[in-house]
C-alpha cells in the first residue's frame, strides 16, 4: 500500500530541526533567502534566510507536454496508482501499452520494471494470453544511460516475457478513446491502438528553481561536490544535472540523492567551520530492477568511470529482492528515528 512507503517527516523535530511544511515558490540567490507559502488558503509567503541552502525539490511530470495525454495515466503520480491498479484488476483482456515520453526521467528501470510486473500480475490470474503488452521508448535501446550492453540485456530479458519492446518511438501526441481504449501517435506517422495506458510523462524542474538552472533545464552542479555556481547553495537528486564522463547526465535516481546528501552535509560544515572537506561524491551508486515472482536483479554502477562499462546486471533472484526491500525499512528507520 501507498502507506506503507512512507514516514511522518514531523518526526523530524526531535533531532532539533525545524520541519516547516509548504509550497517553495522561488529561490532568491540575491536576496540569500527562499520563499514559501505555508498557508494553502492564502497567498502570503514566509521569507526563509540561509547562509548555506541544500536544493532537493526533484523533478516535476509534464503530462500536458502531450497533447491528449490523460492525467490519470501517469504511472509516475502516486495519486494516479490506484485508479491504474484498479482498471488493470478489472480487465479480462486487451492492449496494455507503457510509454516513455522523453528522458531523462527518475528510476530508468522503472517502466520496464512496470512492464514485467504487469506481466507477472496477469499471469498469475491465469489470463496473460488474452493481452498484449508493449514498451514504447524514444530511444535506441533501454536505460540508455547505463551503456549499450545492459540496454540490450535489459531487451532481450522484456522480450523474453513477450513484452514488445518498440524503440525510437517519439510520442506526438494521444488520442483517449471510451473505456479507456485510445491510439498512440508518433513522430513520423506510427500509431499503436492501446486498452490500458501506463505513461511516463516528461520531468521537469520545479518553477521554484528557476533561478538556478542551466541550458541543461536542470541545476547543473559539481560533479564531486554538488555545488551550485551560486555561492552557498548545493542541490541534490533529481532536481540536478551532474555531467558524466563521455557525455550524458547521471541518473535521476534515490539512491544517488542520498549518497549526494551525505556529501552535502559534509561541503556545508566545513564551510561553515572554515575548513576543507573529507568527502566528495564519487558517482557509484546500487538499486534493485524487479522482475515480478518475488525476484530482483541487483544494479550497480560506477558512473564516473568508463562509459562503456558502467552499470551491471546481476541474474534475478530472491535474496535481491528481499534485498530491496530491506533497504525501504531501513532506510524510514534511520532517517525518520
Amino acid at each position: 500500500r501507498p502507506e506503507d512507503g512512507r514516514g511522518d517527516l514531523s518526526r523530524l523535530a526531535a533531532r532539533g530541526i525545524r520541519f516547516i511544511r509548504g509550497d517553495a515558490r522561488a529561490l532568491v540567490p540575491a536576496d540569500r533567502e527562499v520563499r514559501v507559502v505555508t498557508d494553502p488558503n492564502g497567498p502570503v509567503e514566509e521569507r526563509l534566510p540561509y547562509d548555506a541552502l541544500l536544493v532537493a525539490l526533484g523533478a516535476e511530470t509534464d503530462a500536458a507536454a502531450v497533447p491528449g495525454l490523460p492525467a490519470g495515466d501517469n504511472l509516475y503520480d502516486a495519486a494516479a496508482i490506484p485508479g491504474l491498479r484498479d482498471r488493470l484488476k478489472a480487465m479480462t483482456r486487451g492492449r496494455i501499452a507503457i510509454v516513455i515520453v522523453k528522458p531523462p526521467y527518475k528510476c530508468p528501470p522503472a517502466p520496464y520494471e512496470a512492464a514485467l510486473l504487469v506481466d507477472q500480475a496477469l499471469t498469475d490470474r491465469n489470463i496473460r494470453a488474452a493481452f498484449a503488452v508493449a514498451v514504447y521508448l524514444p530511444e535506441k535501446l533501454p536505460m540508455t544511460v547505463a551503456g549499450p550492453a545492459v540496454g540490450a540485456q535489459v531487451k532481450a530479458f522484456v522480450e523474453g516475457r513477450n513484452i514488445r519492446v518498440d524503440t525510437e518511438r517519439v510520442l506526438e501526441r494521444v488520442e483517449p478513446g471510451l473505456a479507456g481504449a485510445g491510439r498512440l501517435h508518433f513522430v513520423g506517422g506510427a500509431s499503436a491502438p492501446y486498452d490500458l495506458l501506463l505513461a511516463v510523462p516528461a520531468h521537469r524542474p520545479p518553477t521554484a528553481v528557476a533561478a538556478l538552472t542551466g541550458p541543461s533545464g536542470w541545476i547543473e552542479v559539481d560533479a564531486t561536490t554538488l555545488a551550485t555556481a551560486h555561492p552557498g547553495i548545493w542541490a541534490v537528486g533529481d532536481v540536478t544535472a551532474v555531467k558524466l564522463p563521455g557525455g550524458g547526465f547521471l541518473p535521476k535516481a534515490g539512491v544517488f540523492a542520498e549518497a549526494e546528501g551525505r556529501v552535502v552535509a559534509e561541503q556545508i560544515l566545513a564551510r561553515l567551520e572554515g575548513r576543507p572537506a573529507n568527502t566528495i561524491f564519487d558517482g557509484i551508486g546500487h538499486c534493485w530492477f524487479e522482475v515480478g515472482g518475488g525476484k530482483a536483479m541487483a544494479v550497480r554502477g560506477t558512473f564516473f568511470g568508463d562509459p562503456a562499462g558502467r552499470v551491471a546486471l546481476t541474474e534475478p533472484t530472491e535474496a535481491a529482492f528481499r534485498d530491496k526491500q530491506g533497504f525501504e525499512r531501513d532506510r524510514l528507520a534511520a532517517w525518520l528515528a
